[in-house]
Order: structure tokens, then C-alpha cells, then sequence
């Protein structure tokens, strides 16, 4: 298991790297219903009421490792149904989805950075991307990449292959629906190649009705990395220069300030945290170091507040 179990009232959901998917009792364990997915279920679950029209009263969304995202009637465990959101080469998913609206939020990540140590892998084709369903139907609605650059070819590896670029901008972690400004913001990953990713290691502002997007802010450029290229080692595929892997990993937090307006707060595998202005553009209002970063250090996984404190 990955993802955080979700509980509501007496039940508590969760998945699991084997594709099954459970309804508990939240003090016993017992068990209400076990889906057997097709394939592994790295994130967290969301529930959700559903509108009307809908095959269910409350649904579970989740997205698993066949490219696709899935609904099931929360009281049964019956699946309503599944759409492949993608089909890129290196796809996983790793954020949790999130529902607003009668729409569903899908981040679409990637293991590029693992399987291009391999020279025959063809790196890097891969965009992160955020998705947007009909809830109720599983109708893709609409899709945002990351970058609207499309990898091409420019230039051959060391062992003969071809490389593509621009890559990367996955989209690790769940993202955040600002209901005032009807934007969704998510952070995003490195580059992988040596092809400069524009919005690679950034805070996107989409909107949640046509996907465009309305700002951006990088926090960091020309990080550019694959996994393997450090320490003095290379292999075919790494970039040159090989950038610090200072993707944003964990969900961006929209906070209220005491005295009026709110803030995003975001952590960063820098080490750094960053307090953003969401009326503005994203532009940074303060940032606090909190370590060196690394390339499985700093902030990843996981921040949180309190109104207060982050």
C-alpha cells in the first residue's frame, strides 16, 4: 500500500499495490466490499456525493497502473466505470484524484527518470499532464499538459539512439481546486532531457472549466535529470549538465490570511518552502530554506497547516 486510507463515518477505504481496492468497518475491520483491480493502485482514494444522474449516491475514485482512472459505487464496490487517460510511454499514477463539481481531477506522473538509465529505452517522450472527467460518465473532458511543446527528436546517444525533448513536468501529487478563483494548481517535476521544459519544476494555475492555463511561476530552471548521472557515473541517456532533481513533490496548500486575502504554500525537493501570491500571478511573497535538498531529500510527500503554521 502507498496511498493514505480515506475514512468516512464508520467506513474506512483503501487500495493497494496489488489492485484491490476496500471498504472496512473503521473500528473493527470488517470487511464491507473488496474490488480486485486489474492492475496496481498506488494513490489514495477520494469519495465523493454524486450529481444527479448518476448510477450511485456516493462514489470512490481512484487511478491505477492500466492508464486509467475508475469509479465505484462507494455502498457496493460495484465499479460504475473506467477510462484510460492517457497512453504515454513510462505513464504511472501516483497523485489522488480529486472531485469538484461533477468534474474529476486526474495528475498524470511518470518512472522516465528509472527506466531511461536503460539505453534502450527511448528517452524521453513523456509530458506530465492534468486530466478532467464527467464524473458521473467518465467522459474525458478535457486534458492540460505540462508544456504544449511536443518531444521531437534532437539528437543521437552515445550508444546510437534517439533522444526526444522536451520531457518531463510530471505531477506527483494530488491537486488543489481554488473554488474563488475556479482554478486547480498543481506543482510539477523536473525536466529530463537537455531540451529546456518551461514549466518543468512549477506551480501551474489551470482553469477548471477549459484546461487553459492562466499563470505559471518556475522555481526552478534547467533541471534537467535522469536517475543514474550523478557521482561521477553517465550513462546514455543522462542530460548535460545534469540538473538537482528539485521536483515539487508534495500538494500545493491554498491557506486564508488572517487579514484577508490567501496564500499557496508549497514544498520543494530543495529543501525550500514558498509562500506564493495566487492574486498575482504566483509571484513569491517569502521563502524559507529548510535543508540542502537532494535528489530524495528536501520536502517531499506530504505538507500541511494549521491557518498558522506550515
Amino acid at each position: 500500500k502507498n496511498g493514505q486510507a480515506t475514512v468516512i463515518g464508520d467506513r474506512l477505504f483503501t487500495s493497494s499495490m496489488s489492485g484491490a481496492v476496500y471498504a472496512l468497518n473503521a473500528k473493527t475491520g470488517c470487511v464491507y466490499w473488496r474490488y480486485a483491480g486489474e492492475a496496481a493502485t498506488r494513490s489514495s482514494v477520494t469519495i465523493a456525493a454524486m450529481p444527479k444522474g448518476s448510477a450511485a449516491k456516493h462514489a470512490l475514485f481512484l487511478s491505477d497502473w492500466t492508464k486509467s482512472a475508475v469509479a465505484l459505487d462507494a455502498d457496493t464496490g460495484k465499479r460504475l466505470w473506467k477510462t484510460v487517460v492517457d497512453d504515454q510511454p513510462g505513464m504511472q499514477m501516483t497523485g489522488a484524484p480529486v472531485y469538484w463539481e461533477g468534474k474529476l481531477f486526474v495528475p498524470i506522473s511518470s518512472g522516465n527518470e528509472a527506466f531511461a538509465q536503460s539505453p534502450s529505452w527511448v528517452c524521453c517522450k513523456f509530458r506530465g499532464a492534468l486530466v478532467a472527467l464527467d464524473a458521473v460518465t467518465g467522459k474525458i473532458l478535457w486534458k492540460r499538459y505540462t508544456t504544449e511543446q511536443e518531444p521531437k527528436p534532437f539528437k543521437v546517444n552515445s550508444a546510437g539512439k534517439q533522444l526526444w525533448g522536451p520531457s518531463g513536468g510530471a505531477i506527483w501529487v494530488a491537486p488543489t481546486v481554488d473554488a474563488k478563483r475556479r482554478l486547480i494548481y498543481v506543482g510539477t517535476s523536473n525536466s529530463y532531457t537537455d531540451v529546456p521544459y518551461d514549466n518543468a519544476d512549477s506551480v501551474l494555475a489551470i482553469d477548471v472549466d477549459s484546461g487553459d492555463i492562466r499563470w505559471a511561476k518556475q522555481l526552478t530552471a534547467d533541471d534537467n535529470y535522469i536517475d543514474g548521472c550523478k557521482g561521477g557515473k553517465r550513462h546514455a541517456n543522462c542530460p548535460d549538465p545534469v540538473g538537482p532533481d528539485w521536483s515539487i513533490g508534495s500538494a500545493v496548500i491554498q491557506q486564508p490570511l488572517p487579514g484577508g486575502g490567501d496564500i499557496l504554500l508549497v514544498g520543494q525537493k530543495s529543501g525550500m518552502v514558498w509562500g506564493l501570491d495566487p492574486a498575482n500571478g504566483g509571484a513569491v511573497k517569502w521563502q524559507q530554506r529548510l535543508s540542502a535538498g537532494s535528489e530524495l531529500g528536501g520536502v517531499e510527500f506530504g505538507t500541511a497547516s494549521d491557518g498558522r503554521h506550515v
